[in-house]
């Protein structure tokens, strides 16, 4: 979770507790192509209390990291790619992690869970698809071919300054992992009683 700088917090406590406090005064961005961040806004949101902020939908993260810069929007959950950068010149903060796990561009944060806000996660990943019906002869093939060039010493470097990490993982694992995630996305909707436009 990166913040402008006028966001007093400096760690996830603080944050939660400017949050209920600011209320309406503060805004969130959140991309307007995907409901992940939309769904992790209102589930912090709910769980810091008092009124919600302004959630501010943007087209891209670019776009966003620059309305964090101008202090348009006060809180943006980015990978270390987009808001990493802007660190060393103190124009923005790192307050927290909101993946499950550390980062280990910033292994220094914690996470929300680790902070006592277990329900506060949301992981971004990406995955390499077929056209459904493909053979599962070739999908292995495929699956194969990738692992072999993302265990590249070469790739793994490459993904280091964007906080990435790897994983290597089979048809069946990826399937369960996309119907723990919809499972899990359906709990916290309900949970926090989420209305999605």
């Amino acid at each position: 979770m990166f913040a402008s700088t006028s966001v007093k917090a400096t760690d996830i406590p603080s944050l939660m507790k400017e949050i209920k406090e600011r209320g309406k005064s503060m805004n969130i961005g959140v991309l307007g192509t995907s409901h992940l961040g939309l769904i992790l806004a209102k589930k912090i949101s709910a769980t810091a209390g008092g009124d919600p902020y302004q959630e501010i939908s943007y087209r891209s993260s670019p776009e966003m990291i620059r309305a964090l810069l101008a202090d348009d929007i006060q809180l943006m959950a980015t990978t270390y790619s987009i808001g990493g950068p802007h660190l060393k010149d103190g124009k923005i903060k790192a307050i927290g992690v909101v993946a499950r796990d550390k980062s280990l561009r910033m292994p220094e944060l914690k996470t929300f869970i680790e902070s006592g806000y277990p329900d506060l996660y949301t992981d971004i990943w990406a995955a390499l698809y077929t056209k459904a019906g493909t053979p599962k002869e070739i999908v292995e093939i495929l699956r194969k071919a990738s692992a072999e060039v993302t265990a590249e010493p070469s790739f793994q470097e490459a993904m280091k300054p964007t906080g990435s990490e790897v994983w290597n993982m089979t048809v069946d694992k990826m399937q369960a992992a996309f119907e723990a995630e919809g499972k899990a996305f359906s709990q916290a909707i309900e949970k926090f009683n989420l209305k999605l436009n």
